[in-house]
């Protein structure tokens, strides 16, 4: 059995674009550095002979490991929200101890003082364009200021080119579930199967709703041409931890998807959905999830 997770941004809620400027690094000055970017001229160049994409990239070229160099912008990040940080990277004999090429995202107080950051690992050696993303810690309530950076460790040389960066507003999916019943393989047989169980996990802590105002719609569907065979509603939901459940003594024998949906019950709107499919190799007779 499997399960496959999907949830919806809201308006007001979901990913936030646009928080860096030039992320291609498209448009120039008169220094020599993408427009946007502050760095030193000596190491860092906006490059037109090699991009990913569009028509340029950024170009890091450095032969002395004592000189360590950055390329940043500020950021417009919030405090209690998380954050994906993204680019591609490609790298020429960057050499050294460090992981190589690759990008942070930091904050620092109201004086400037550093805070803390993320710092995904690089690319190193001589490598074609490698994605690089992760996710940061949510910002802490005392961040004032924000900066992302593209960037070599220290102490390394070599050649790198960055195109395409990315921050994008992360949040945490307010809903995931698992199969808590039946616990042999999502299997339902016999003369007298028990009830299919799915445990519900609620958490709002990035949804601006209200427990009160939402509920957990499911349908059983047929595996082969998706029709509804049953269908059902768990409201309210009584607590952040519910269980949703199929008697599935009431079908036939059989493979069945439950999807469950996390979604407001005034208007229907689809928060999260979490979909159990049923796995491969069951037997005609048997119940999957």
């Amino acid at each position: 059995m499997c399960a496959v997770l999907s949830f919806m941004g809201i308006a007001g809620w979901g990913w936030a674009d646009g928080l860096i400027r030039n992320p291609g690094f498209e448009d120039a000055t008169d220094t020599g550095l993408p427009n946007q970017w502050s760095g030193p001229a000596s190491v860092y160049s906006r490059e037109v002979a090699f991009k990913r994409s569009g028509s340029a990239s950024l170009k890091y070229v450095n032969d002395n490991a004592e000189v360590y160099a950055l390329c940043t912008q500020p950021v417009p990040l919030q405090t209690g929200k998380r954050y994906r940080i993204s680019a591609w990277v490609k790298t020429q004999d960057i050499k050294g101890e460090e992981s190589g090429a690759t990008i942070c995202a930091e904050w620092q107080d109201a004086q400037g003082k550093w805070l803390g950051g993320h710092y995904p690992e690089g690319a190193k050696g001589t490598t074609d364009w490698t994605h690089i993303e992760s996710v940061t810690p949510r910002i802490p309530a005392d961040a004032h200021n924000y900066t992302f950076t593209c960037y070599v460790r220290r102490a390394m040389t070599g050649t790198a080119w960055w195109d395409d960066v990315a921050i994008t507003y992360e949040p945490e999916p307010p809903f995931s579930s698992v199969l808590t019943a039946p616990d042999y393989r999502g299997q339902v047989a016999g003369a007298n199967p028990e009830l299919v169980r799915v445990r519900c996990l609620i958490n709002l802590i990035d949804c601006p709703v209200q427990l009160g105002d939402a509920c957990l719609a499911w349908r059983v569907l047929e595996n082969g041409d998706r029709s509804v065979v049953m269908k059902g509603e768990v409201y309210p939901i009584p607590a952040a931890t519910a269980d949703v459940t199929v008697d599935a003594r009431e079908l036939p024998a059989g493979k069945y998807i439950v999807e469950i949906t996390f979604q407001r019950k005034d208007n229907g709107e689809v928060l999260a959905t979490n979909t159990w499919l049923a796995g491969a190799g069951f037997e005609p007779a048997t119940f999957g999830l």
